[in-house]
């Protein structure tokens, strides 16, 4: 009987070190087991839930069909070595930095619609039915534009600046003066009717903008386009020029403002190493992979 015991408990060792599945889809819960029959809800409490000794490195996160919008970062440390993440059916599985809101639109002006928002909802990308739209930029986006799909001279110029009555949290893109390249600035606020801006660092061979190949977005009185928005962060107003054939009151609403699904941290004697992300079946879909500008990227 002691040794049935003893083999039983080598057998439950081994498959703990093997590693074992976590099951996950949008219709579970986070306080089930997260096996196939009782999955969990959120990825990021299965990813806490592999750093757990016992889960081994051949542990796998299994998505079922759905997107999962992340509230947080997936924290991978080196407890995770090994930790694979998939889909269980390929690209039917989504992991989303955006989180869905619901609005109730109101006629502004000009085909233009606003909806208060949560004081709390903060976003860079605004989805509508997964499609996302331009923040309120000039010029206007053109599809198939070579060059950030529309540039102009004026982009900057004074006579620009004097129509905007307060242009801070816009940014500026431009190319690099001999275009090595591109650069960014956020726009702080206006002296008299010159931009005042920091960031333009993202060049290595530092250079003044592009007199030519420029634009600008985020910018209130630049809304004037289908498929253009803004966001009012002091009256927690979101205004939205929808696209033609829109129903926004049927229309699913996703704010994006994680700029990053995964982070990868090192600890002590384990630290943290670039790896690739090999193909897992799953879309990744993050707001800004590479940092907002006017700050620096994490890798």
């Amino acid at each position: 009987m002691n040794g049935f015991i003893f083999i039983l408990w080598m057998l439950c060792c081994a498959s703990w070190s093997l590693g074992a599945d976590i099951f996950v889809s949008p219709d579970g819960d986070d306080a089930h087991a997260g096996t196939e029959e009782f999955p969990m809800r959120s990825v990021e409490a299965a990813v806490r839930k592999a750093g757990q000794g016992h889960y081994g490195k051949g542990c796998q996160i299994i998505l079922a069909d759905g997107i999962y919008h992340l509230e947080e970062p997936l924290l991978l440390r080196p407890v995770h070595s090994g930790l694979t993440i998939r889909a269980k059916n390929p690209h039917k599985a989504v992991l989303s930095g955006a989180q869905p809101f619901v609005a109730d639109w109101k006629p502004f002006r000009d085909g233009i619609m606003r909806t208060s928002v949560p004081s709390g909802l903060e976003m860079d990308v605004l989805l509508v039915n997964g499609k996302p739209m331009h923040m309120a930029r000039y010029p206007n986006a053109t599809p198939g534009e070579r060059i950030f799909q529309g540039t102009a001279p004026d982009a900057d110029a004074p006579e620009r600046v004097a129509r905007w009555k307060n242009p801070a949290g816009a940014y500026l893109h431009a190319l690099h003066h001999r275009m090595w390249g591109d650069m960014h600035f956020r726009i702080t606020g206006k002296n008299g009717n010159t931009l005042v801006k920091q960031g333009g660092w993202q060049n290595n061979r530092p250079s003044p903008p592009h007199e030519k190949y420029k634009f600008v977005e985020n910018v209130f009185e630049e809304l004037d386009a289908p498929g253009e928005w803004y966001l009012d962060r002091k009256e927690h107003i979101l205004y939205l020029y929808p696209e033609q054939g829109t129903d926004l009151a049927a229309a699913r609403l996703e704010a994006g403002g994680l700029e990053e699904l995964v982070k990868i941290q090192g600890e002590g004697s384990s630290p943290r190493q670039e790896r690739d992300t090999p193909g897992s079946g799953a879309d990744w879909n993050a707001a800004n992979l590479h940092g907002k500008p006017g700050a620096p990227a994490e890798k």
